[in-house]
């Protein structure tokens, strides 16, 4: 397989997270995130012609055989950075040919990481195992399941109907200010 049918392989997990973002053209590459000497962290490397899009760059982590690199397989971020060529570092290098060639180094701490739900976290928080907790609550842990059966047959009128609803949102209204 070469590197654009797995890159699109490897994209169509996050397809839902794009959705989810609103997002229906996605930068989307493949990088390896590997240590430099005398540094501190990862890096990737970026072409210019990648960071001059002037668009944020999704990625995921792949081997050099172009296999997910990450067993939970987290979508990165790189947003878009219009003064890259101030900022980060230029590499010089040469191919196995001889042709030469520039990158961009860029630290993987730089990039926030793409949760399924679509929020986003810093890099530092997902190698920390920081997840925000959800902001809804588990109701039904919370304020245990109704298993009661409630009667709404035809016999039942409308104010006694609205009657039995405020009298469970009193239930509800005391529940939460404990």
């Amino acid at each position: 397989m070469n590197r654009k049918e797995q890159t699109e392989e490897l994209m169509q997990k996050h397809l839902p997270i794009f959705r989810k973002k609103g997002i229906t053209d996605p930068f989307f590459t493949l990088k390896c995130a590997y240590f430099i000497s005398g540094k501190k962290g990862k890096y990737i490397q970026l072409f210019e012609s990648e960071l001059a899009k002037e668009k944020d760059i999704y990625t995921e982590f792949v081997k050099k055989d172009l296999t997910a690199d990450l067993d939970d397989r987290p979508l990165f971020k790189l947003k878009y950075n219009p003064f890259y060529k101030e900022e980060y570092e230029i590499e010089n290098k040469v191919t196995d040919d001889g042709k030469e060639y520039s990158v961009y180094i860029i630290p993987i701490v730089e990039l926030r990481v793409i949760l399924p739900d679509a929020n986003e976290i810093s890099y530092a928080d997902y190698e920390n195992g920081n997840f925000p907790a959800s902001i809804f609550p588990d109701f039904e842990e919370e304020f245990g399941l109704k298993t009661e059966f409630v009667n709404t047959s035809d016999e039942e009128s409308v104010s006694d109907v609205l009657l039995r609803m405020s009298n469970d949102f009193k239930k509800l209204a005391e529940l939460l200010s404990k």
